[in-house]
């Protein structure tokens, strides 16, 4: 029974981390096609941050899942949970502190 809820707790958190992912790459296409009627391509700036944006919730998976192999199922909700608030507060800070000079030029 743990194992089970286990893996449904980590499908589940999968499914919120791939939507984080979603979200990223739709926001680094729209930024890049913003730009590219006004002939403005994507600065080294604004290639790390979009991509940074991208990978965070990715490598934030991935740590969560290693470091909760051996945990409880408590334990396990508390990181990915605290994984994923990680990865919201990355995105909604590339989102909303890098002007947006930085990112395209």
């Amino acid at each position: 029974m743990r194992r089970v809820l286990k893996l449904v707790i980590v499908g589940v958190f999968a499914l919120l981390f791939a939507y984080d992912v979603w979200e990223a790459v739709g926001n680094f296409v729209g930024i890049y096609a913003q730009g590219l009627p006004y002939g403005l391509l994507l600065t080294v700036g604004g290639w790390f941050f979009l991509l940074l944006a991208v990978f965070a919730p990715v490598i934030l998976f991935v740590l969560a899942t290693v470091f909760t192999r051996k945990m409880s199922v408590g334990k396990s909700l508390v990181i990915f949970t605290i994984a994923l608030m990680i990865s919201s507060v990355v995105f909604v800070d590339i989102t909303l502190t890098v002007p947006l000079t930085l990112i395209l030029g």
